[in-house]
């Protein structure tokens, strides 16, 4: 490329992509540097650890009811050079699911390596039967995972991957409900309790993407492909008896609504931010502010508001982060749930770490039992039925215009299963409608598709529409299996 311009006569254009490849190259030392210092961090004696970051020690220091499990680290240690295959038969299997879509069509996993470093389990707490249903088992294990795993794909000839693959979160393992007969326990459910940290090194043709806005979008959509499958409401399932009741899983509860205002960032050194607002699964990200909306490029005023939800059982502590260009994200807690249901409203300014102000206010909507200030509806897509399409399919849900889709499944036996939560506001639920849309991936042919109109759940015990099949209107006579809840929320004074 140098050659080229330097050719043409450029002038010193040649010094352009120089420029940008030696940013690009500070951009993977840096975080090369810190993958290793995290290494070494990972290979030192506990001891030493607690004494040299004593803001990051273990969970079983922190919280004497989570407990060591190095033997299951040494076990885990032990199998994970022969996991290694068993991962790369389900990839390849998985191949011709993903070249069904025209796009993917040519997409081929060249290499899985999942390296020598093994995840790491720094502490796990078991509920007491206090806490607890008498028909269920609750863990919560502290996963962190620092590896050398790689895979590499190519795509209609170009050769791409990842690597350095990073991952720390709180994982939870349900196991109910517990039967008195074999196999004892009838399913397990796994998911996180809030995002977990993510990160990883982008190899071969993908290396380039790291230079521009590109590398962050991807890691943006594996966030959000993570939280789709397992973090909290969602969850992976696995049914180990058949017979067991699905309305164990199917609808989680929900205590209210976090809503979050910002209104202003001080102190920033004219960088593009932008901030996000976490509480477990449910995450809000505001549009990207730009350096050049202000002449200062000291504050930025910001005028954004959007409701989380809370869910029991799910993570009781409220997160705000700003991110930078080419810089790691600030954090700070804004407070539990607890302490905002208490004070019904949290408002002020933050002060992250490096002096950047974020002036926001953070309130609290309760679950109310008679009709309230706003709606929440509950929707939960089991599966479909009767479909004879051989290609795969996904469910499209909208309610005015909030659109949210399932992940695409595969058909076997005339049957798809999707077994995914989602949750719409609703401003008038005597006139709003849920449009449900069975939609073939690749060509977007709209199957078939059914109404429903949200006051019929108001006739309804509970304000609750149990598991049941809604047939679409569609030449196949085919069905959609869903359940649906109505939530009123009341706005505090």
């Amino acid at each position: 490329m140098v050659y080229i311009l330097g050719r043409l006569n450029y002038s010193f254009a040649w010094i352009v992509p120089l420029f940008l490849t030696s940013i690009h190259d500070h951009i993977r030392n840096k975080r090369a540097v810190n993958k290793a210092a995290t290494h070494r961090a990972l290979k030192m004696n506990e001891q030493d650890a607690i004494y040299s970051r004593l803001d990051e020690i273990p969970a079983w220091v922190l919280f004497p009811d989570y407990e060591r499990c190095e033997w299951i680290n040494t076990i885990v240690n032990q199998l994970w050079p022969r996991i290694n295959n068993i991962v790369l038969k389900s990839l390849k299997d998985l191949e011709p699911v993903l070249q069904q879509n025209h796009i993917l069509r040519n997409f081929t996993i060249k290499k899985v390596d999942f390296g020598k470093i093994s995840p790491r389990i720094t502490g796990i707490k078991v509920y007491s039967q206090n806490q607890l249903f008498v028909d269920e088992i609750i863990l919560d294990v502290n996963l962190c995972y620092f590896g050398d795993l790689e895979i590499s794909f190519s795509l209609n000839g170009i050769e791409g991957g990842i690597k350095d693959i990073e991952l720390e979160g709180a994982l939870r393992i349900v196991m109910k409900p517990i039967v008195s007969r074999a196999p004892i326990i009838s399913a397990v459910q796994i998911y996180f309790l809030k995002h977990p940290n993510t990160n990883f090194e982008l190899t071969s043709a993908l290396a380039s993407l790291d230079m521009f806005a590109t590398g962050e979008m991807i890691r943006s959509i594996l966030k959000d492909q993570i939280s789709l499958f397992m973090v909290y409401p969602n969850k992976l399932h696995i049914k180990l008896d058949q017979n067991a009741p699905t309305s164990a899983f199917i609808m989680p509860e929900i205590e209210g609504i976090v809503r979050a205002h910002i209104y202003s960032v001080d102190n920033v050194d004219g960088s593009d931010i932008f901030l996000t607002v976490d509480l477990g699964q449910d995450y809000i990200k505001t549009p990207i502010i730009s350096s050049s909306e202000n002449e200062q490029k000291r504050s930025f005023k910001h005028n954004f508001s959007r409701d989380l939800v809370a869910y029991r059982s799910g993570d009781e502590e409220v997160h705000m982060s700003l991110y930078k260009k080419d810089e790691e994200a600030k954090s700070l807690k804004i407070g539990t749930l607890q302490k905002i249901k208490e004070q019904k409203c949290i408002s002020g300014e933050f002060n992250l770490p490096s002096l950047e102000v974020i002036c926001s206010k953070i309130c609290w909507l309760p679950i109310t039992q008679q009709n309230g200030d706003k709606c929440l509806l509950q929707v939960y897509v089991d599966s479909g039925r009767n479909i004879k399409s051989k290609t795969c399919l996904f469910v499209e849900l909208a309610v005015n215009d909030q659109t949210k889709k399932t992940p695409v499944s595969k058909i076997e036996d005339e049957t798809a299963i999707w077994d995914k939560h989602f949750n719409f506001f609703v401003d008038d639920p005597e006139s709003d409608k849920l449009e449900v849309k069975l939609v073939e991936q690749g060509t977007s042919r709209n199957i078939g598709s059914y109404v429903y109109n949200i006051k019929d759940i108001l006739k309804r015990k509970s304000n609750q529409h149990d598991l049941q099949a809604f047939p679409l209107n569609s030449s196949q006579n085919c069905e959609i299996v869903m359940a649906l809840k109505l939530n009123f929320l009341k706005i505090l004074q």
